[in-house]
């Protein structure tokens, strides 16, 4: 009799170590997929929220080089995060028949939900030359949204190089030059100089 009491105990306290098992189970399970997908929405955030610091303090920066003049440059550290696809500038600033050119800095970013587009309009006249970036025509843009605004309305647009957008630190000098129609801001990246 004791022998089967002792069995029964054994398998009374295996049947509440499976139970108790089981319930941790059913509560992690809910609470690593909730916690996986709070992980993965912040990671979009934080690299939208890096995008607008990055635009601002380019757009920032450009604004206070452009209005002390002709030579004057400066050269900031940025940091990009590791979601970006292609940075672009596009400008209309050759259309003759404008009387106020526009200028955008854009970002498309690999997030969780898949590409999006960034736009930050420049108040300033910013370029950049090559081998920084490359004049892109509407071939060579996958973005059908952009690619129906390159070669529009003379909308010229300049991709950077992967390497000028990659992730890390980045340098980009910011010159005010005289050598564009009128003056305007040169936006290059130094880093490999």
């Amino acid at each position: 009799m004791i022998i089967k009491k002792k069995r029964n105990r054994k398998a009374q306290v295996s049947m509440e170590y499976i139970m108790i098992f089981s319930l941790i189970l059913m509560i992690l399970t809910p609470t690593i997929y909730l916690f996986r997908e709070y992980a993965s929405q912040s990671s979009d955030d934080i690299s939208v929220n890096n995008i607008n610091h990055i635009a601002k303090t380019l757009a920032d920066n450009s604004r206070d080089i452009f209005y002390l003049g002709s030579p004057s440059k400066i050269v900031i550290d940025v940091e990009m995060p590791n979601q970006i696809e292609s940075m672009w500038l596009m400008n209309n600033h050759q259309d003759p028949d404008k009387d106020k050119h526009e200028y955008y800095l854009m970002f498309k970013l690999n997030l969780k939900d898949g590409p999006e587009d960034f736009y930050f309009i420049s108040d300033v006249p910013m370029i950049c030359d090559n081998p920084y970036c490359m004049e892109c025509d509407s071939a060579c843009i996958a973005n059908k949204e952009l690619n129906d605004q390159c070669g529009v309305n003379n909308f010229n647009c300049y991709n950077f190089q992967k390497r000028y957008f990659s992730p890390g630190i980045k340098h980009y000098k910011i010159e005010a030059a005289d050598n564009c129609p009128g003056l305007c801001i040169k936006l290059q990246e130094v880093s490999y100089e």
